[in-house]
């Protein structure tokens, strides 16, 4: 199809290229009626401004601001700033504000069906960006390795002489199976590689609550090792940890999520994976040009993450190092 024009628009409005020109740029001299009816038909008509001097005006649709969503914002923005992009972010709770201006492209962060709903209404390029690993259908998306993270963090245990290993998640009730087993089938394939695949246990629950008692029996059950799959949750483990009377590392090791203002400074700092989010901004933003300029393909788009080994790994007790460095009992 050829590309929508600005004077295409003028001639459906029955106005000026001028005054279609001024309605789109958001110019305070044009009727408010006027500027809807132009609005419509460039929505209408995909219209997109191609010319060399038009600066790319980009939705960031955030949902909450944690601190994987904020840390995304600040990489996406440097990225913004590089190609002269103009980006604006948007809370999905007000996506209504959308409808009242154009943009060229969107990327959404932890994205919802609410966000491709507004994407296919617009017909705008969209990129989404989700830290479980999980995609919209037919919106390209970029994540998170959560295989690879599953890889790192157990292969980083088991070095040491862990076997009994457990993984910790909180999860909401009415999560997706997807969304549940984020990274499950990799764990699960590591033990069966290093024959500890009877000896580990996926531990998930909808609220803190539950899962402390989790905790406490798997503590009981003589386990060594424990992988907390979110960021801000680490505190409350290893206090529930203690409560059992444990130590970490002595008794216990633990893996994280690496949060820029916790991680390192907790007692002991942990050892935690780390999410690449100058890589994952430079991907969406990557994959969202070539969307812009026509050429795109719909794709989904891995980025590994990197352990950060600290000191809340060790050996648990009654092993040694040996045995290729899986560690031998004692």
């Amino acid at each position: 199809m050829r590309r929508t024009l600005m004077k295409d628009l003028a001639a459906a409005a029955g106005v000026s290229v001028s005054q279609v020109s001024r309605a789109l740029a958001g110019k305070p001299d044009v009727a408010p009626e006027l500027r809807r009816r132009i609005l419509e038909l460039a929505r209408e008509k995909n219209y997109r401004n191609c010319t060399a001097v038009h600066r790319r005006t980009i939705a960031v649709l955030a949902g909450r601001m944690d601190e994987f969503s904020s840390s995304l914002v600040n990489e996406l923005l440097a990225v913004a700033r590089q190609k002269g992009w103009r980006m604006v972010i948007v809370p999905h709770e007000h996506l209504e504000f959308l409808d009242d201006r154009l943009f060229d492209g969107a990327i959404g962060l932890a994205a919802s069906e609410l966000s491709r709903t507004w994407h296919e209404r617009h017909r705008i390029p969209l990129v989404v960006i989700n830290s479980y690993g999980w995609m919209l259908d037919r919106v390209c998306s970029v994540f998170p390795d959560s295989n690879g993270e599953s890889r790192l963090a157990m292969e980083h245990l088991i070095s040491l002489g862990h076997r009994k290993i457990a993984r910790l998640r909180l999860i909401g009730e009415n999560a997706s199976e997807q969304e549940t087993n984020r990274g499950y089938d990799e764990f699960l394939r590591v033990a069966s590689e290093y024959g500890i695949r009877d000896s580990v246990r996926y531990c998930h629950a909808p609220d803190w609550e539950r899962l402390e008692l989790r905790i406490r029996e798997l503590v009981g059950e003589g386990f060594t090792g424990f992988i907390a799959i979110f960021i801000d949750g680490a505190p409350k483990v290893i206090d529930a940890i203690r409560n059992c009377g444990k130590r970490i590392p002595e008794d216990i090791s633990l893996v994280a999520y690496e949060s820029a203002e916790m991680t390192a400074h907790l007692t002991p700092p942990l050892t935690a994976l780390a999410y690449d989010y100058r890589g994952l901004a430079a991907a969406a933003a990557g994959r969202l040009e070539l969307e812009l300029e026509g050429c795109g393909k719909l794709r989904q788009i891995v980025v590994p993450g990197r352990l950060i080994v600290r000191a809340s790994t060790a050996p648990p007790p009654g092993f040694s190092a040996g045995d290729g460095g899986r560690g031998r009992e004692l």
